[in-house]
């Protein structure tokens, strides 16, 4: 397989091209249970439009834990309802590209499994699946789904649409697109304004992705807001999150391990500094958790001073408060008296940063 980007990668690598590099060997990496979901989430979507059954459904549901089961049904019903108001005939689900930024072409590509790439041509070094595609006169529409929870941070997903409109619109000989973000939470469907794309958009969008992977095999690490507002995996082994790493804890106390060593901030900027090289650090700690329950995965390994690693379970009780809820209805507790059970709490919810200079311009 050829491919080395693909769409939801499309805002990373126009921000920092280096953990796309042949020559950076990333580390494993494990899928989380929210992503699990989001996948469980678009093939039950896949398998409503187009009708049989989606490939590895049932086995993705049956990975997931009670709180993202129960999150994926309430979803699922509110995208259904959706979708039985607004498709037509015609509409498609989970439709995969593979583009040629040399050629400016692009083609679909075969069902196989999800996000399955393997059809790709050497020249095609970029490839995207579309959530829903739909033809409107002679516009190619894309619309793309986002399940979140309610509360998360809003992940800009403009670059992901724009490069499968582009794809889309290439493959099926299109010369205006639209895009559109249905982004799904517990309490709805929520689309986003639709985004027009004439002859003149799309051409600037593939300039832009020629540049972008053309700039790949010399790219350098790039410090920013991607590096934890973006999926990257190379952050732990990326130079940038190693010079953090230094700048957060020194030297001389790795090698003494003085695993105590506390930082001292030295002024209300260098606590700025502190907050915003953090959550690179707590990435880049995660993915090194990955890579270790990667390894052992497959049983117990021994190391050549006899020690031996494995993976450990324990058995947790957790309580599952919408069940609660609903066993209380069910032995006759009214609304008032559920609500009455609740009561509010202040509590510790991090720093944060409010005010100050916008983003792109010096403080």
């Amino acid at each position: 397989m050829s491919v080395i980007v693909t769409a939801s990668s499309a805002a990373l690598v126009h921000a920092c091209g280096y953990s796309f590099r042949s020559d950076v060997e990333l580390p494993p990496s494990a899928k989380s249970d929210e992503s699990r979901r989001g996948d469980a989430f678009g093939l039950l979507a896949e398998q409503w439009v187009n009708g049989g059954h989606a490939p590895l459904l049932s086995e993705l549901v049956a990975k997931l834990s009670d709180e993202e089961g129960h999150r994926l049904v309430a979803m699922w019903g509110h995208a259904k309802t959706w979708l039985q108001a607004h498709v037509r005939p015609g509409w498609v689900a989970e439709r995969a590209f593979a583009y040629d930024p040399t050629a400016d072409a692009a083609r679909e590509l075969p069902r196989l499994e999800h996000r399955d790439y393997s059809a790709c041509t050497p020249s095609e070094t970029v490839a995207g699946t579309a959530d829903l595609v739909a033809i409107d006169g002679d516009c190619v529409v894309v619309r793309d789904w986002k399940s979140t929870v309610n509360g998360a941070p809003e992940v800009d997903a403009s670059a992901q649409l724009e490069w499968l409109a582009l794809f889309a619109a290439r493959a099926w000989g299109y010369d205006a697109a639209r895009i559109v973000k249905l982004k799904v939470t517990e309490d709805g469907v929520f689309p986003s304004e639709p985004i027009e794309l004439d002859l003149f958009a799309l051409a600037a969008i593939a300039e832009r992705i020629a540049a972008d992977v053309a700039a790949i095999p010399s790219a350098e690490p790039v410090p920013g807001d991607h590096c934890t507002g973006r999926y990257c995996r190379a952050v732990s082994v990326c130079p940038a999150t190693t010079q953090a790493m230094t700048q957060l804890v020194s030297d001389t106390a790795l090698v003494r391990k003085e695993w105590r060593y506390q930082p001292i901030i030295e002024s209300p900027d260098h606590l700025a500094h502190m907050l915003a090289i953090r959550p690179m650090i707590r990435k880049a700690c995660d993915q090194v958790d990955a890579a270790i329950e990667a390894y052992v995965a497959e049983g117990p390994v021994r190391t050549t001073d006899g020690r031996e690693i494995k993976k450990a379970f324990r058995t947790m009780p957790r309580m599952n408060q919408q069940a609660l809820v609903e066993l209380a209805k069910l032995k006759g507790a009214t609304e008032e008296e559920v609500n009455g059970c609740i009561r509010s709490s202040v509590e510790g919810n991090g720093v944060r940063i409010s005010g100050g200079a916008k983003k792109g311009r010096a403080a």
